[in-house]
């Protein structure tokens, strides 16, 4: 969410986004190893495209219209079944704005066990 690492991306899109490459939304982008970055570059163009896409059809998307479908894959979709594994989507705050996404497809980062000496 941080616009100073990358601009232009709201909460929506980097919600699904993540959701798209796997990530739990409350990793640090300085711990993304090579191939996730490569992963998440993928899932915004992906994103990105599906949005503009639905801006194309007869009834395009709306962000804010309250009672318009929801086509996103998790975002404003808190306890609703996960579209890929089932389980329930749960629901953050970051930086004061909603964030949505799977626990069971996104896992957190597991803590690195600390060495024996």
């Amino acid at each position: 969410m941080d616009q100073r690492v990358l601009a232009g991306l709201g909460n929506i899109h980097v919600g699904e986004s993540l959701h798209r490459s796997g990530l739990h939304p409350q990793r640090l982008a300085s711990s993304l190893s090579p191939q996730e970055i490569k992963r998440l570059i993928i899932a915004i163009e992906e994103s990105l495209r599906f949005a503009l896409e639905l801006e194309d059809q007869p009834t395009p998307i709306t962000y804010v219209e309250e009672g318009g479908p929801n086509r996103f894959l998790v975002y404003d979709h808190r306890g609703e079944k996960c579209p890929t594994c089932s389980t329930l989507i749960e629901r953050i705050a970051q930086g004061g704005r909603s964030t949505f996404f799977c626990p069971r497809c996104q896992p957190a980062a597991r803590a690195r066990a600390k060495r024996r000496r």
